[in-house]
């Protein structure tokens, strides 16, 4: 295997085994059949970049994808604020265009609209798509590729801003990708990617965000390093205050422009910090296998089914001391957690169903979760503990 950025050599680190999709729930008559793999991860001896070297073929699986975080207020919030910085950097016009890859229900274009931009979304899952049509967000339902690409340049020539959060970093192709962002974006446009920081993910021992999904794991020199070498000037990275960022987010703002200031990468470094975080995520799953073993008399349940929870779960042993999981982006039906088999429900079930703690896996809301429970549904405070807090 050789690197997806510049096609050196891969230095092995580790393997996780049997892991699912994050987005895989089951009904019943799916359980046992769902696809599981090994994810394997290695570092570029060149340019240090972090990345999946082995491949599964997720096309159709991306097509039926359907979890968002889009009723979340902390995310609208982010958005918005995105949204806002987005209009005072781009120069005014009458005629200002967007286009987001990876646009989902269409949220972050909604805000844009709203300031009188043209905005258009690529998003190759079917029901994302249908949703943002319904908000009259124009959106094509698709992967980002040349073909596409083509034909936004037929019908809209350049954009003053293109935006990807939390999209890019899925694109196994991501050379082609970026060749296409840069002909699509106009002279004087700006580029905004937010994707997880690799260095965040290595300070919370976060093994849940290394997932079939994520093809590349950047930290700011390699991201940085990447853009420079296609093109782009970065401008700013994290402008927006990390308090009202995502959790392990890394928000890089850039635009066309040549540089030759890159980030000098330290590959010796970098392969013994991830030789120890190896080490490190192994502690981080007993530490919350003994909490669940400790409180397993305790009526316990999980909240949130995205990612952060579904490959945590799959990564310990007793898992099954929860009794279920909670997601805003479920209904009263439950589907199944990929692997563990746990069912998740909408809130609804809080009204009937009365837990002793809630561990919350979706902690970067933890602030708003622990609201939320106590206005609807009085769970006190104390019973809600971030995930973070088994550490």
């Amino acid at each position: 295997m050789k690197c997806r950025i510049c096609d050196s050599e891969i230095f092995f680190l580790f393997s996780i085994n049997d892991m699912p999709l994050t987005d895989d729930f089951l009904t019943l008559e799916r359980i046992g059949k769902e696809f599981l793999g090994d994810i394997e991860i290695g570092m570029c001896l060149k340019c240090g970049t972090v990345q999946k070297i082995n491949d599964y073929d997720l096309s159709d699986y991306y097509k039926t994808y359907f979890y968002r975080t889009s009723h979340s207020p902390f995310v609208l919030n982010f958005y918005e604020k995105v949204a806002e910085e987005v209009s005072r950097r781009v120069k005014e016009s009458n005629h200002k265009k967007v286009l987001e890859i990876g646009s989902s229900t269409g949220e972050f274009l909604q805000f844009l609209k709203k300031l009188n931009w043209t905005t258009v979304g690529v998003e190759p899952s079917l029901k994302l798509t249908e949703i943002a049509l319904k908000k009259d967000i124009y959106t094509i339902p698709d992967f980002f590729n040349e073909r596409v690409a083509t034909q936004l340049l037929n019908e809209f020539e350049t954009f003053d801003c293109i935006v990807s959060f939390y999209t890019l970093d899925h694109i196994s192709e991501l050379n082609q990708t970026i060749e296409l962002i840069y002909k699509l974006l106009s002279p004087d446009g700006i580029l905004v990617i937010e994707v997880h920081d690799l260095d965040l993910i290595l300070k919370l021992k976060e093994i849940s965000l290394f997932q079939h999904e994520h093809y590349f794991y950047f930290d700011r020199e390699t991201l940085s390093n990447f853009l420079i070498s296609r093109g782009f000037e970065v401008l700013s990275v994290n402008f927006i205050p990390e308090s009202l960022r995502r959790a392990n987010s890394l928000l890089v703002l850039a635009k066309k422009k040549e540089s030759k200031n890159l980030f000098e990468i330290d590959i010796q470094k970098r392969i013994n910090v991830l030789s120890h975080f190896q080490r490190e995520w192994k502690s981080f799953c007993e530490n919350i296998d003994n909490w669940l073993e400790k409180h397993k008399n305790n009526y316990l349940i999980g909240y949130g089914a995205g990612g952060r929870a579904v490959m945590t779960l799959a990564a310990i042993k007793n898992y099954k001391h929860l009794k279920f999981l909670v997601d805003k982006a479920f209904g009263t039906d439950p589907v199944y957690t990929p692997k563990t088999h746990l069912p998740v429900y909408g809130l609804e079930i809080l009204k009937k169903e009365h837990p002793d703690f809630v561990l919350v896996f979706s902690y970067g809301y933890l602030s708003e979760i622990k609201n939320e429970l106590k206005k609807l549904f009085e769970i006190d405070e104390k019973k809600v503990l971030s995930l973070l807090e088994l550490l």
